[in-house]
């Protein structure tokens, strides 16, 4: 059901799209050719633009109102993108022009009320399946453990298609430990499950063979939660060595070779541009100004804890005054050691982009968590719990607390805790469409201006 919906969703924004695109400013292209490149731009736009707003997540659970306001924001990125592509190519006096402005009007209206009229009827036959569902017990939990009150999540119930769950008391258990052959029959026949979910502190009241056997001859699918004390499973991930299946305390998408190659292919390609065609500029006017205000060095250099807690040199443009304190003080508001030019390569976070001859040479990478000082490692690592995990990754330009508003002085223990808690989030849900996500939301961020970039 949940794939039947999510299809529908998708076939319905690309025909909008695609279709409503064709019929309105078709006339613009000068040959099939170029109609074809243009559409598929557009596509793959909108496909980088659903998987970055999650737009096909979550299709049974999340509100209809989120689906509503993600989809909006998408819509508005969307013809942004678009108005701006068209005005490159045909000139910015033609895409202001009637000509040109009334079909593209008219094809923002008709793709936004088909796409927004979709999800209405589409949710109206959700909200019909919720309520014939709810009426509907298709699973058995048998025990209970510290993660089996998480089973009543409605991402978990979307994402195992479980209508309802419906658990065995002490009483009901006893029974199928007495007569089991009979009771579990019965028990499946009656009430028509489809899945088995058991919590390890009842499989020593279960004959477990048994119950395989019976549940195959029902088509009942069991799984088994276990309880590991410790251990959070949210985050754990099952591996395999020579057959043996093992948890592992918590999944790292980057540890995968083939993930550390994509992205470090990534970095290169993106700092070698940065370095060419920005830096290579921007050195020399940036040196100039950092000079004339309070001669010294261009660059700050400093010892920074990167992958694996190696150390690393990490570089800057240089924006305090020549000072003794930089090694182990951080900076602050209104901090003295801050020159004028330097507040503003601070404030526009122009100081950071150095960085980028750090990642070309495989010190750090694009997006990470940010690299601390020794001394803060030193620190920290002590009263913060989980906070060397940190460096399971090579460290980031920018990073996932960064741009979620964990940045700047650190004024408090709970402020380095929240930075870690992001941090360990990022390792364990990394992707490269998360990477970008956070390069586009940095860029806005500095665009918009952060007040904690000082």
């Amino acid at each position: 059901m949940i794939w039947i919906l999510r299809a529908s969703l998708i076939i319905l924004d690309f025909l909008s799209i695609n279709v409503f695109l064709i019929l309105n400013l078709g006339f613009i292209f000068s040959s099939e050719r170029k109609q074809g490149l243009f559409l598929f731009l557009f596509n793959i736009w909108w496909i980088i633009i659903s998987k970055l707003l999650h737009l096909y997540e979550k299709i049974l659970t999340k509100s209809s109102e989120k689906h509503y306001y993600f989809l909006i924001k998408g819509l508005i990125l969307f013809f942004f993108v678009t108005f701006v592509r068209f005005a490159a190519d045909q000139g910015t006096r033609f895409v202001f022009s009637e000509p040109f402005f009334v079909p593209f009007f008219q094809f923002v209206i008709l793709t936004s009320v088909t796409m927004l009229g979709g999800r209405i009827l589409i949710f109206l036959y959700r909200r019909k399946i919720r309520k014939k569902g709810s009426k509907k017990f298709n699973t058995v939990v048998v025990g209970s453990n510290n993660f089996s009150a998480n089973l009543q999540n409605v991402d978990f119930l979307e994402t195992m298609n479980i209508w309802g769950t419906y658990n065995i008391d002490a009483k009901q258990l006893n029974e199928i430990t007495e007569n089991r052959h009979d009771s579990v029959q019965r028990l499946f026949q009656i009430r028509n499950f489809k899945n088995v979910i058991i919590c390890d502190n009842a499989l020593e009241h279960i004959d477990f063979d048994h119950l395989i056997k019976a549940a195959a001859r029902h088509m009942i699918r069991i799984y088994v939660i276990p309880d590991l004390k410790g251990v959070d499973l949210k985050v754990s991930q099952l591996v395999t060595f020579n057959g043996v299946p093992i948890i592992k305390s918590m999944s790292e998408p980057l540890e995968e070779v083939s993930n550390r190659i994509v992205k470090r292919i990534f970095d290169v390609i993106v700092s070698f541009l940065v370095i060419v065609f920005i830096l290579s500029w921007l050195i020399p006017l940036i040196g100039l100004l950092i000079y004339l205000e309070n001669p010294g060095p261009i660059f700050f250099k400093q010892k920074r804890s990167g992958y694996l807690n190696k150390e690393f040199n990490c570089f800057k443009f240089r924006s305090m005054k020549v000072n003794s304190e930089s090694d182990f003080k951080s900076a602050s508001k209104s901090d003295s050691r801050i020159t004028k030019t330097g507040a503003w390569l601070r404030k526009t976070s122009i100081d950071e982009l150095p960085q980028f001859i750090n990642v070309f040479i495989g010190d750090m990478s694009i997006i990470g968590p940010r690299p601390h000082m020794l001394s803060q490692t030193e620190t920290y690592s002590d009263l913060v719990k989980k906070y060397m995990i940190r460096h399971f990754v090579k460290p980031g330009i920018s990073g996932w607390a960064q741009v979620m508003g964990s940045r700047g002085e650190i004024r408090s223990l709970q402020d380095m805790e929240d930075r870690i808690e992001k941090d360990i989030w990022y390792i364990h849900n990394w992707s490269l469409i998360l990477d970008i996500k956070i390069i586009f939301l940095t860029v806005y961020n500095i665009v918009k201006g952060d007040k904690q970039a000082y």
